[in-house]
């Protein structure tokens, strides 16, 4: 993500892999995982963060992003 912008071109090339929505990836920083960077297609948002504590300060864990319902406004 650049300047709040998510990474669109880094999405599409995930189509094939599964993941029709873009990804998100999770930073843990020795306590709780913080959103490292948002590469969510829009209609999008990335989703929960890991349940599972990291292994250590600095891991990285990449998560799929989910569609976001259309009552999720109200």
């Amino acid at each position: 993500m650049l300047a709040g912008q998510p990474d669109f071109q880094m999405s599409l090339c995930c189509f094939g892999r599964g993941v029709p929505a873009g990804y998100a990836l999770w930073q843990y920083d020795g306590a709780d995982w913080r959103l490292k960077k948002d590469a969510s297609l829009p209609g999008a948002r990335p989703s929960a963060p890991p349940k599972v504590a990291g292994l250590f300060a600095g891991q990285i864990r990449a998560t799929p992003s989910v569609v976001a319902a259309a009552d999720a406004a109200v």
